[in-house]
């Protein structure tokens, strides 16, 4: 029996191991680990998983839709975020791609005497060698860049979390203004039936009627502009979630704020910036991956070498029935000696270290901003709930009981009513700006702890 060419082996294995495949399922794995460190939603739907179907979504909105159920439901359902996330699968078949050699060159050669004889026909195989010692530098660098993909996809799914959160947390403020609306319409038109009788019964002026329904047309007016503001809020906000369907189906359950609000220091929130804020992370990927290319270029830099077997049939006379041996060749680096490229790529890196100084500067200062921002908010309305609007319900419930008893006049009711809205509407724009401030620091600081 016939013993294997060790050679062939040799050659089945080397195939054998640039076969390869992309599965970039671990890849997307990694990625929405990463999406639930910066968002908190742990579910973020990945491309080799289906869809939310109809009713799944359906489900959701059955019960009203609160503050985590729509960022859940944005980073499962939202088509644009879902297509990014494919580049992820996209950089691991780059990286796949990076630690395959170049196909070898076949070559052939066929030749006839032009004073006749045996035709002479030739052939050879060659394969640079080159890919040896730039395929490591080649994977580093697609991996680096498969890094900064994922952290990209991880930055739109934080993104499009604050924005839905925005947008949410916008809405519940206009439906609170809606309703203080509704309150102040009615007691408006309680007020305005109120003159109508006096002016019947000779006891107020017709200028009093007219003011009384001019102060309730103003109220018709805001109602109508908070409805208005109310349907494109819910337009914004299904767009984000790539809702299907009358976006007037929305009904949303108002978050609450923590009975205390404690903000950490200016100095803690730095820290946890350093390891969370992801544009910090992606400064510091970018300049990793611009470090790797410049060791790629050098490895470019070194002359082209390649080696091949050549065989060739000989003329007649020979006693062999064909020739072979080995060839080769190398590149001479006279015009492009591969160093503009490796200068190129130490600018490129010192750019990228230069941008990575400039985003730490440029967190710190939105946070110590966001900080700053917290702060007054909470004091805000801290003052509207302790000393405003309890001496505003005060006063309303003064102004009423004097109306009652004939000792005041239902102007000085709707006088006293306005400003008692106003600062209801105060205590609602508040909140809201306690909520959103809280929400800005967050994504300032990548995180809350």
């Amino acid at each position: 029996m016939r013993k294997p060419d060790p050679i062939l082996a040799a050659c089945v294995a080397l195939l054998a191991a640039c076969t390869t495949t992309v599965d970039p399922a671990a890849d997307y794995a990694a990625t929405r680990d990463d999406i639930a460190a910066a968002t908190g939603v742990v579910d973020a739907r990945t491309p080799d998983e289906p869809q939310l179907s109809e009713a799944e979504v359906e489900s959701v909105l059955a019960d009203g839709l609160s503050l985590e159920e729509s960022r859940t439901l944005a980073l499962r359902n939202n088509r644009a975020l879902g297509a990014a996330f494919l580049a992820v699968g996209i950089a691991r078949a780059d990286v796949e791609q990076s630690g395959l050699l170049r196909n070898p060159t076949l070559g052939v050669s066929y030749m006839w005497p032009d004073g006749g004889g045996r035709k002479r026909i030739g052939g050879d195989l060659v394969q640079s060698v080159s890919d040896l010692w730039q395929v490591k530098f080649r994977r580093e660098l697609a991996e680096a860049d498969l890094r900064e993909r994922v952290l990209d996809v991880v930055q739109r799914a934080a993104a499009l979390a604050v924005d839905v959160e925005r947008e949410f947390l916008a809405l519940v403020a206009t439906e609170e203004s809606l309703q203080l609306a509704d309150g102040e319409i009615e007691i408006a038109q309680e007020a305005t039936r109120l003159v109508e009788r006096k002016v019947e019964r000779g006891m107020a002026r017709s200028t009093e009627l007219a003011q009384a329904r001019s102060r309730l047309a103003e109220a018709q007016v805001a109602r109508s502009s908070a409805a208005q503001q109310l349907v494109q809020g819910r337009k914004r906000l299904a767009l984000l979630l790539s809702l299907p369907g009358d976006p007037a189906r929305l009904r949303l359950v108002a978050p609450s704020l923590p009975e205390q609000l404690e903000v950490p220091t200016v100095e803690a929130l730095l820290t946890l910036a350093d390891s969370r804020r992801l544009d910090v992370r992606a400064a510091s990927l970018a300049f990793e991956r611009a470090d790797a290319a410049v060791a790629l270029e050098r490895q470019r830099a070194r002359p082209d070498v390649a080696v091949g077997l050549e065989a060739e049939h000989p003329e007649v006379g020979t006693n062999t029935p064909f020739v072979g041996g080995f060839n080769g060749s190398i590149e001479i680096p006279i015009f492009d000696p591969g160093q503009v490229a490796i200068r190129r790529a130490e600018l490129v890196r010192e750019q990228a270290l230069a941008e990575q100084a400039a985003v730490r500067s440029e967190a710190e200062q939105e946070i110590r901003a966001a900080h700053a921002a917290v702060a007054a908010a909470v004091d805000t309305l801290e003052v509207l709930e302790v000393r405003a609007l309890p001496a505003a319900a005060e006063s309303l419930a003064l102004s009423r009981t004097a109306l009652e008893r004939g000792h005041g006049t239902a102007l000085e009711l709707l006088q006293v009513s306005a400003h008692a809205a106003a600062l209801q509407r105060s205590r609602a724009q508040a909140r809201a700006a306690v909520a959103l401030a809280r929400l800005e620091l967050a994504r300032a600081c990548g995180g809350m702890p």
